[in-house]
């Protein structure tokens, strides 16, 4: 039964005025003091919601996701995640105010979670969320008192350790990006770059000459490269020998071509600011593993190899545990060097 419904009838009941109902929806007594006057709210979970709702001066979560994106420099695809949970635990709480939650009401949503059938690590990364976003509604004084998600990831299953590519699985991959003449495979394969980095690469981001790679940040016809650099903007790697000879034979138009358009032009998802969409939806399919294994492999190997962990920000832009932006900045090995250390992979 809806909420005016559920209060319209106990009223009638005891024979209450419509303008006394109307005071009572708009929260101006709580449900404590409507108890003492002997009515009683038999009110569903979205029912209680919508009366917190009324009663409450927070505001609703897509309020909170502009501010928070406001304030804070994230990636269009992290803020699309903010919105993609929190509509989700709004739709099941019944009210898009969620900062009336109680820690039973978040205690529940985890066993909603568990119920659906989602993995620990999905509902593990869905408590991290709601905790980091209470933490900055409780900062910002959006909301007041306890943390209702704090502590809920305790009792979840750990998560299990992703196993490392398969050597001999690598090398049919390469076999076949090699007969599908699919270049963005190797730059993951011998770079170790995120897949935003060279996906969303210019012809002009490309020196063949100097055999180099730039990662800029740009803006193309509405179509945005929003890179983590804190370097001066720019990220300048030496291209491995294995991907060179590559970008010669299957990307031609690399040693001649040097304007600003995006190589890859036509796949981009304007909602995530997400290069290379689609070609990473088809990977596994196609290669058998993500396109961000490619990665972990290659930071993988250099680390079982005692590579200096400068040399790894410098190639991967992987962070250093415990090493500022700063220091990063004034630690920074030479082209040359780097060169030679990316050589090492193989």
């Amino acid at each position: 039964m809806p909420l005016d419904e559920a209060l319209d009838h106990e009223l009638r009941e005891r024979g209450y005025k419509q303008k006394e109902k109307d005071r009572l929806v708009r929260g101006l007594f709580d449900q404590e003091r409507v108890e003492a006057q002997g009515l009683e709210l038999c009110l569903s979970r979205e029912e209680k919601a919508q009366l917190e709702e009324i009663k409450a001066n927070i505001r609703p979560w897509s309020e909170w996701v502009k501010e928070r994106k406001a304030l804070e420099d994230r990636a269009a695809s992290t803020v699309v995640n903010w919105q993609t949970k929190l509509k989700g635990l709004g739709s099941w709480y019944g009210s898009n105010v969620v900062g009336t939650m109680t820690r039973r009401d978040a205690n529940a949503y985890k066993l909603h979670m568990k119920e659906k059938g989602m993995s620990s690590n999905s509902i593990s990364n869905y408590l991290g969320t709601f905790s980091g976003f209470w933490n900055w509604a409780i900062a910002s004084g959006e909301i007041t008192g306890e943390n209702i998600w704090e502590g809920l990831k305790k009792g979840l299953p750990s998560a299990k350790k992703r196993r490392p590519l398969d050597t001999d699985l690598l090398i049919r991959a390469s076999h076949k990006a090699d007969g599908l003449e699919d270049i963005r495979f190797f730059f993951g394969r011998y770079q170790g770059l995120r897949k935003e980095d060279y996906c969303g690469l210019r012809w002009s981001d490309i020196d063949m000459s100097e055999e180099v790679i730039h990662l800029r940040r740009y803006d193309w016809q509405g179509q945005r490269r929003n890179l983590k650099l804190k370097e001066g903007g720019v990220r300048t790697i030496p291209i491995h020998s294995e991907l060179l000879w590559r970008i010669k034979k299957y990307l031609p138009l690399a040693a001649t071509q040097n304007d600003t358009t995006p190589i890859w032009k036509d796949d981009y998802k304007s909602k995530l600011e997400c290069w290379g969409a689609r070609w990473a939806e088809r990977f596994r399919d196609r290669y058998g593993f993500g396109s961000h294994d490619l990665r972990s492999y290659v930071v993988t190997q250099m680390m079982k190899s005692n590579i200096n962990p400068f040399f790894l920000h410098a190639i991967t832009g992987h962070k250093v545990p415990g090493t500022s932006s700063v220091v990063l900045g004034y630690i920074r090995p030479s082209l040359k060097e780097v060169r030679d250390v990316l050589e090492l992979l193989k």
